[in-house]
């Protein structure tokens, strides 16, 4: 890691070095908690490759609404002229940090099974695809016509003279280990044609499963990352992330790479935000006396109160530096009225009712997922049938707590009232209300003021 920190004075911008890391994963419906999950994940990798989020075309602004400091790009797998009946289906979408300093493209694709931008860095041009294949099969020929014709799509654009490498990862519906199967046969075929490689494959490999049927508990790899062969050297390491905290039944597959990518972030200066509900008389008396003084101070020139003339420019300056001045004298006076640091108070809403009736359920799944995986994640066995009996637990609990959030936001606030406790009252107020997301560091590519500017200039 490496960073290059502006002059002193000036707002700080340090370039951060990282090697590139990016994850697949099939979130099985999008809802608020599998948001937060997502939102945790984004914290360890600069690129997410999502499949069945479930979501209509008008609904995919849902990720950088809910998901801090990321962007996204996203397609439906449904179409909005029709009427739909039952649960929602498929999708694809792509999320990034947006501190990434690089210039990300979206590219418009037919083909409701396949999402992908062009990733421009300093030193290279990715192509990165996110697939939701259709389900495997070992006689159903036009089905997997249907799995042959998204991979050729991918190839359309791979084939481009601008791009250095591609990857594309997501639900494949096909495990290698399938020999009869078409997909597989399909997809070994394709890569040995097109020079493709899979991830699973590489020596530092450490994938066990990626999908567990929450029905029967058989576990198979159908969720992959194929890269360009002269991407393939750049692998270090490709893992499977097993959580608790995951409601989906398949787990995310995580790649790192050793390519160099850069993030730039702006270190702001403390606000500090005046809490004039905490500030007592003497402190309100102490600002006054403040603030007559400072204002004494201040030189109030005649031209400037009796200049009439409605398009005079000569006492701009005059009037500029009158205006600084009274600000000024706002902000020293007001160094008496406690105040409270505004930077990094952009945090999750917190779940009500989660310490009564989530919290002890999680510590004992936590628990018998710790002792599953020292024990090397056994399928069958006492540890392996009561870490699923208490993620079961867990995962219902938290489902039942997040259906009835609104009655039990509700219930609390009356009793606050009930109590006369208008500081809880309040405070669950702006729980319900959420903060504001902070603004992105960079915008396609351009990490500091002066060069955003110039993008839209």
């Amino acid at each position: 890691m490496s960073e290059n920190i502006s002059p002193p004075g000036e707002v700080k911008t340090l370039i951060i070095k990282f090697n590139l890391k990016i994850g697949s994963y099939n979130v099985h419906g999008v809802n608020d908690h599998a948001l937060s999950y997502i939102e945790s994940l984004m914290d360890s990798h600069d690129f997410m490759l999502i499949q069945e989020h479930w979501l209509q075309s008008s609904q995919l602004h849902i990720f950088q609404d809910k998901i801090k400091n990321i962007f996204s790009y996203g397609i439906s797998g449904m179409n909005e002229y029709e009427l739909h009946s039952g649960r929602p289906y498929g999708g694809c979408a792509i999320l990034w940090r947006d501190s990434l300093s690089c210039k990300v493209t979206p590219i418009l694709c037919d083909n409701s099974r396949l999402c992908l931008v062009k990733v421009c860095f300093n030193t290279c041009t990715l192509l990165l695809c996110t697939v939701y294949m259709p389900c495997d099969t070992e006689y159903d020929n036009c089905n997997n016509d249907v799995y042959n014709e998204i991979l050729l799509d991918m190839l359309k654009f791979a084939n481009d003279d601008s791009i250095d490498f591609v990857m594309c990862g997501g639900d494949f519906n096909t495990d290698m280990i399938r020999t009869k199967s078409l997909h597989t046969n399909s997809l070994q075929a394709f890569m040995a044609r097109e020079h493709f490689k899979l991830c699973d494959s590489h020596s530092c490999s450490s994938v066990d499963y990626t999908y567990e049927s929450m029905a029967n508990y058989v576990r198979s790899n159908i969720d992959h990352m194929i890269v360009s062969e002269n991407m393939f050297e750049f692998v270090s390491d490709v893992k499977v992330i097993h959580d608790i905290d995951n409601l989906s039944d398949h787990s995310m597959l995580s790649v790192s790479l050793n390519i160099s990518v850069e993030y730039a972030h702006t270190q702001a200066q403390n606000e500090a935000k005046l809490i004039w509900a905490s500030a007592t008389a003497n402190d309100i008396a102490t600002y006054k006396i403040n603030i007559d003084h400072a204002l004494d101070n201040i030189i109030l020139e005649p031209d400037i109160l009796y200049c009439s003339n409605h398009f005079c420019t000569s006492h701009h300056d005059k009037i500029a530096s009158l205006h600084d001045n009274i600000i000024s004298c706002c902000l020293l006076a007001s160094r008496c009225i406690p105040t409270k640091n505004t930077v990094n108070t952009n945090k999750t809403k917190s779940i009500p009712g989660w310490t009564e009736y989530v919290a002890p359920y999680r510590s004992d799944a936590l628990f018998w997922h710790a002792l599953w995986k020292d024990n090397g994640s056994p399928a069958s066995g006492y540890v392996a049938d009561i870490r699923r009996r208490t993620r079961y637990l867990y995962h219902n609990v938290l489902r039942k707590v997040k259906k009835n959030e609104g009655h039990i936001r509700s219930t609390r606030m009356a009793q606050n009232i009930y109590d006369c406790n208008y500081v809880d009252f309040w405070n669950n107020i702006k729980k319900m209300k959420g903060n504001k997301s902070s603004s992105p560091t960079t915008v396609d590519g351009a990490g500091d003021a002066k060069s955003i500017g110039s993008l839209f200039q």
